[in-house]
């Protein structure tokens, strides 16, 4: 199951996100067999997506965090999202949907 998250994550950023070329800036910091991390910033939130393997985290595979570069640096995120053992593949890519409409709402 892992292979296949972390297969649709990277077609998801290569695809869905370099349709925003224009507002949302993309860094792979690492994309290996095992992982995959991805710094997403706008004007007003910086994000960062992480798929790996399990560990003792929150989340299963995925997660999503974004944060408002508006408010103060201590803060609850702006958005966040983590992946559970009940997700499908599609499940995780429409809630990393839900995450870039976000951050686009507002910029």
């Amino acid at each position: 199951m892992f292979d296949d998250v972390l297969q649709a994550v990277k077609n998801w950023v290569s695809k869905e996100l370099g349709k925003y070329n224009d507002k949302v800036n993309i860094e792979i910091i690492s994309e290996t067999a095992d992982n995959l991390l991805v710094n997403i910033d706008t004007k007003r939130y910086i994000g960062n997506l992480n798929v790996s393997m399990p560990d003792f985290r929150p989340y299963r595979y995925v997660e999503l965090y974004i944060l408002d570069t508006q408010k103060d640096v201590i803060q609850s995120p702006a958005f966040v999202y983590y992946d559970n053992e009940n997700e499908s593949v599609s499940d995780i890519i429409d809630n990393l949907n839900k995450g870039i409409k976000f951050i686009l709402s507002e910029t």
